[in-house]
């Protein structure tokens, strides 16, 4: 965003989620980026009948076990998932429970293959998007209060 700011160049949008789970082919899949403080940032994808990645689960975010079985009840007892993303802890996956497998790690970060094309085609269907509406999904609020004291030094 600020590099399309700073260079008055367009700008699409692509959530990281979804860039991570065009990495898995066809397969359902639990996305899972870490969040630190053993939380994470979790979205559930399956591909529909027309082949499109659809949202089985948007993003939701809190501690790792509680997201995987957010995500095991998001896709089903029976269900498969290929798991990606460095949020994929051992409490993470514990809680997902079988069956499951786990992506390579290579693919635990968004690659930009897998970015670009969607994006062209989105920018072609839509135009760019309004930059001042596009925010990050994916940072969580700061866990820092200001002292009362440092509080009042800093206003003088």
């Amino acid at each position: 965003k600020g590099l399309s700011l700073a260079l008055g160049t367009p700008l699409v949008g692509v959530p990281t989620t979804w860039t991570l789970a065009r990495a898995v082919d066809g397969a359902p899949s639990v996305v899972a980026i870490d969040a630190r403080k053993d939380e994470a940032f979790t979205a559930c994808f399956h591909h529909g009948r027309n082949g499109e990645l659809e949202a089985v689960m948007e993003v939701r975010h809190g501690p790792h076990r509680a997201m995987g079985a957010a995500a095991r009840a998001a896709l089903g007892a029976s269900a498969c998932p290929v798991v990606v993303g460095t949020g994929a802890t051992a409490a993470f996956l514990d809680a997902l429970g079988e069956p499951l497998r786990r992506a390579f790690a290579e693919r635990d970060a968004p690659r930009a293959a897998l970015l670009a094309g969607p994006a062209e085609a989105r920018f072609r269907a839509h135009g760019p998007d309004d930059a001042s509406t596009l925010v990050p999904r994916y940072v969580r609020d700061a866990d820092v209060t200001m002292s009362p004291a440092l509080a009042r030094s800093a206003r003088t």
